[in-house]
């Protein structure tokens, strides 16, 4: 079967009308490997925060690359990490998930580690995007 990304790209983008998480995920991967549709960091980070938002574990891992990569922000391996672990603890994890967080959580700094537990601490109770989101107004009003 021939790939067909013009096709591809009109069925993730109505199933992302009708509220599909994994769809926004989807479609937030082909912005961000620049599969069917031109690279933009910015529109993958947006469909990968939709798509978490609406329980899309999945999404949590690529939103973690984006942060560990550096996509659209200076690179945040302490925010990654939180994210990559929260992947990994879904009741349904992608297979490399945990693998993901062991190799992120190898590039930490003691002080990194625990900055990123704290945050995972968190996570707990509250969702992982709130917690990276009061953690960035937090940042903001110190700078």
């Amino acid at each position: 079967v021939e790939k067909d990304c013009a096709q591809a790209v009109r069925w993730y983008a109505a199933a992302v009308q009708h509220g599909s998480a994994a769809a926004e995920n989807g479609l937030g991967g082909m912005y961000y490997t620049g599969d069917c549709v031109p690279k933009d960091t910015m529109d993958a980070e947006k469909q990968f925060r939709m798509a978490i938002a609406k329980g899309d574990s999945d999404a949590l891992l690529n939103l973690a690359a984006v942060y560990f990569n550096g996509d659209n922000r200076p690179s945040d391996p302490v925010g990654a990490y939180a994210l990559a672990d929260a992947a990994a603890r879904a009741q349904y994890p992608l297979p490399n998930a945990a693998s993901t967080r062991d190799r992120m959580r190898k590039t930490l700094d003691p002080s990194q580690l625990k900055a990123a537990q704290a945050l995972i601490d968190a996570m707990v109770h509250q969702p992982p995007l709130a917690v990276l989101d009061a953690r960035a107004k937090r940042s903001a009003l110190i700078h």
